[in-house]
């Protein structure tokens, strides 16, 4: 399923496991239903857009650090890296306040 090339094969495959109930044991279904079914397109769309990463390793050296599974699934999309970028900014903006207002203190 992953070594798929193609976004539409790939998502007509995921979409196709919806319908193959009987085919998978009750328990593996409901995690098929619940974890993979609700991101199936955050899991394929790097074959959509050919800039984002299969893989978040180089997202994950560019900021020089490992990220748990939750964070590393926003950077699959455009508007998750936006986010992230946005909210770096924020964060730099208030510590270079911070700082402003403790250099003046002295």
């Amino acid at each position: 399923l992953f070594d798929l090339n193609d976004y539409y094969e790939a998502e007509k495959e995921l979409q196709g496991l919806i319908y193959r109930k009987n085919e998978f044991h009750n328990v593996i279904y409901e995690i098929i239903r619940k974890f993979i079914v609700s991101r199936y397109k955050s899991f394929i769309y790097h074959l959509k857009d050919k800039k984002i990463e299969r893989t978040t390793n180089k997202l994950e050296n560019a900021f020089q650090k490992t990220m748990p599974k939750s964070r590393k699934r926003t950077f699959k999309t455009i508007r998750g890296v936006l986010k992230r970028i946005y909210r770096r900014d924020l964060i730099w903006n208030e510590n270079r306040k911070l700082n402003q207002v403790h250099q003046q203190s002295f």
